[in-house]
């Protein structure tokens, strides 16, 4: 089993020469909502009184509104499904000894269905997990973290192909990678106190560490 610490340096070694091309490809992502986890959605007096007491059920117009704040961060959220593939796409190729290029970010947008798609379950599955309890909802997010990498990689696949390829590479492999998530821990933190510009370091960093483990069991996978 290869130490958290070789993904580190191999991500490292794969972003020499690469950086600006992967700075490019983190500003691009964050602008056109990549890095949205759900669409923001505004909710009345009445959905909070539901909750504190949910005996019956209201109409769904007395539950939610939706304003231009709402329909612009779904808007985001939607186009920034693609923008997830893109960016896998970007340092899967670096991570098997190409080039990185930001001109590789836009070719998985003829992919959008399948990305939003993708999105949309995975958003839908891990949150439902989080409702019922935290633990879940981690496990469902690590259990098909490999499926826009796999989507990426092979776009002939389907979503539900995806996902369900995530689910065998990703058996008794969920520990390795939130382990590997939780090195970065430090990282994150130091880039917060710089006012996020760390983030532009730590983001590549922490993705070029992501594609060598996917890499790397995906080969182990095979053999």
């Amino acid at each position: 089993m290869m130490p958290l610490y070789e993904y580190r340096r191999r991500a490292r070694r794969n972003l020499e020469g690469n950086w600006l091309q992967a700075i490019l490809v983190t500003i691009t992502v964050a602008l056109v909502g990549g890095y949205t986890l759900v669409p923001i959605v505004r909710v009345t007096a009445d959905f909070q009184a539901w909750l504190a007491a949910p005996t019956t059920v209201p109409a769904f117009d007395e539950l939610f509104y939706f304003d231009l704040l709402t329909i612009r961060s779904a808007l985001f959220w939607l186009l920034g499904a693609a923008a997830v593939l893109g960016e896998c796409n970007c340092y899967l190729q670096n991570a098997k000894g190409s080039k990185f290029l930001w001109r590789n970010l836009p070719l998985l947008y003829r992919e959008i269905i399948k990305a939003i798609a993708l999105r949309f379950l995975r958003t839908v599955i891990v949150c439902g997990g989080l409702i019922l309890f935290i633990i879940p909802g981690v496990y469902f997010y690590y259990q098909y973290a490999a499926a826009p990498w796999l989507l990426a990689e092979r776009p002939s696949l389907s979503v539900l192909e995806a996902m369900a390829r995530s689910r065998l590479l990703m058996k008794g492999k969920k520990a390795r990678m939130f382990l590997l998530d939780l090195s970065f821990a430090g990282w994150l933190l130091g880039a917060i106190c710089t006012l996020g510009l760390g983030l532009l370091y730590v983001i590549p960093y922490h993705h070029a560490a992501r594609a060598a483990f996917y890499v790397k069991i995906k080969n182990d996978d095979q053999h």
